[in-house]
């Protein structure tokens, strides 16, 4: 996996001359004790991992945001997770007058409503 990685960054960082490469990785813990009855207990680690990641060129950006989530501890029946919050080309000046995205992004609806997909 790693050798496809570092080949598919070389590669477009070939094609891709002037470009504006950036992201960031951050990785968290958090642990708590849920108690199923009053006398017995389970402990959970959770481990959340993001990558923000933007490739720029000119006018045109490949924009993500992703989630892994899974618990140390313990194996619960969903782990591993992960999210895609927003994966989308941008392309900014379209004929001067517009900004267009395609993909998988958020949208604000209201202070109530929050972020939806769209």
């Amino acid at each position: 996996m790693k050798k496809i990685l570092i080949v598919a960054i070389l590669i477009s960082t070939s094609v891709l001359m002037a470009q504006n490469l950036n992201g960031r990785f951050s990785t968290s813990l958090y642990t708590f004790e849920r108690y199923s009855a009053p006398d017995v207990s389970e402990t959970y680690v959770r481990s959340l991992s993001s990558l923000y990641f933007n490739l720029n060129k000119d006018n045109i950006s490949l924009r993500t945001r992703l989630n892994f989530e899974t618990d140390i501890a313990n194996a619960l029946e969903n782990d591993p997770r992960l999210r895609f919050y927003n994966l989308y080309f941008e392309a900014r000046k379209v004929f001067d007058i517009a900004t267009v995205r395609i993909g998988r992004q958020s949208l604000f609806n209201s202070v109530a409503g929050g972020l939806y997909d769209g």
